[in-house]
């Protein structure tokens, strides 16, 4: 009986030492497989083709909505970010790449059957601006207190937004991944239209985006944020005051909108330290 317990211990040792994932060199398969997955994607990313993003007024003229744009919307960086990053950027990613050409086309596609199922709306029909600025600085008050709120998360929200939308502000913003506008305004589905890209460059995409939330969703607040810079120990709000006057600079239908006090525009700083929004 002592030699029959002693051999099934001995196969027991024997068992574990035949397991991968007891030895000390051994790794999980999804790490032993990733020279041959970095391999493919090197592969697909030298398949990757540059092309010119469509104009926003031949994407609107599709859908029969064609603003006055007499302006030229071609548009560089406008942010304190030196040329080296974006050197680098251009070197590793493709200067102005737009991605694989057949996602770039369904992309698109997508938009102009977005457009065609909407008609713009003559007057913006939203939230109130100022209101809706009360909301976004009781959510960050909310936010930096730590008292998140529990509703608007449900799939019973899910599926009341199903068919449409109807946010009460625009937050345009930076990319950076601290920087997070649902959180940090403490909004929940449905409640912001968020649009975020590298360095705030203004671009067709940019202002594709905020007329569509303007004269299709009737959104009337437009709040641009930037973040705070503590290596530069700078935290005012001249960056986001630069970005909008390019905004109104690029877009008629944006201009005239503020003009005609129908969409509030206003500068906010993010402080990375203490999580409050300057306004």
């Amino acid at each position: 009986m002592k030699y029959l317990y002693l051999s099934l211990i001995a196969l027991s040792l024997g068992a574990c030492s035949l397991s991968p994932y007891r030895s000390q060199n051994a790794q999980p398969p999804d790490e032993l497989d990733q020279p041959q997955e970095q391999a493919a994607l090197q592969e697909q990313s030298s398949a990757i083709t540059t092309q010119t993003r469509p104009t926003v007024d031949e994407l609107e003229a599709s859908s029969g909505y064609v603003p006055n744009t007499s302006q030229d919307k071609t548009t560089s960086n406008i942010e304190d970010v030196s040329q080296s990053q974006f050197s680098y950027i251009d070197q590793k990613y493709g200067n102005q790449k737009e991605g694989i050409k057949e996602e770039q086309d369904a992309t698109n596609d997508d938009l102009t059957v977005t457009l065609q199922n909407k008609k713009p709306k003559k007057t913006l029909d939203g939230t109130a601006p100022d209101t809706a600025l009360r909301y976004l600085k009781n959510g960050n008050t909310r936010f930096v207190k730590g008292r998140l709120r529990k509703d608007g998360q449900s799939l019973k929200d899910v599926k009341r937004l199903s068919k449409s939308e109807k946010p009460h502000a625009i937050i345009l913003t930076t990319s950076d991944s601290r920087v997070s506008p649902e959180i940090i305004f403490d909004e929940k589905l449905g409640e912001i239209f968020v649009v975020r890209v590298f360095g705030l460059k203004v671009d067709s995409a940019v202002l594709n985006s905020l007329e569509y939330a303007t004269r299709y969703l009737g959104t009337r607040l437009l709040v641009v944020m930037d973040r705070n810079y503590p290596e530069n120990k700078s935290s005012d709000k001249s960056h986001a005051q630069n970005v909008i006057n390019k905004i109104l600079e690029l877009s008629p239908t944006l201009q005239d909108l503020s003009s005609s006090e129908q969409l509030k525009i206003v500068p906010a700083v993010y402080s990375l330290e203490t999580g409050r929004v300057t306004f």
